[in-house]
């Protein structure tokens, strides 16, 4: 890993949590094993030239999270932002992000106690955890099709800003 690689996404995770302030939610922590995870998950749409939250054996940052040493019991949930042949930039893809009904809940979502971003070879991914089984990010894995689903048919959020 290189280290100004690896500051530069630690800076963007900064940005999130001032962007997290900015609309009146806690800051959340750094975390490691999130990091390699979101880091691990941006490769492998690169390496295996997929843009989705499943990847073409049907999993997801969720299912996969053990794998990382995350515990069963906590939930994380993902952004994956992307251009092919592209270069990464952290603050582009948080503000494309921001500019996403859906994307923008799970940067500003409450209940996250930790996350991380990752960028590599074009492809970004946030992902925030929180202590609950269910709710953002809970569940089975969901394409990005889905997601987009959801998003144009539900109702105002709670705390969604």
């Amino acid at each position: 890993m290189k280290q100004a690689h690896y500051n530069e996404m630690k800076d963007g995770f900064g940005y999130i949590n001032t962007l997290r302030n900015i609309n009146g939610k806690n800051a959340i922590t750094w975390g490691e094993r999130i990091y390699n995870l979101a880091k691990d998950r941006a490769l492998d749409m690169s390496d295996r030239q997929y843009f989705d939250h499943t990847n073409p054996d049907g999993q997801c940052a969720n299912s996969l999270k053990t794998k990382y040493g995350i515990p069963e019991y906590q939930t994380v949930a993902e952004n994956i932002w992307g251009i092919r042949g592209g270069t990464e930039n952290a603050r582009q893809a948080i503000n494309s992000w921001m500019e996403s009904r859906g994307h923008r809940y799970n940067l500003l979502y409450s209940d996250h106690i930790a996350g991380a971003i990752a960028c590599e070879r074009g492809f970004c991914v946030f992902i925030g955890l929180h202590d609950g089984q269910y709710g953002l990010g809970g569940g089975h894995c969901s394409t990005g099709a889905q997601g987009e689903v959801y998003w144009e048919t539900v109702g105002k959020q709670p705390g969604e800003v």
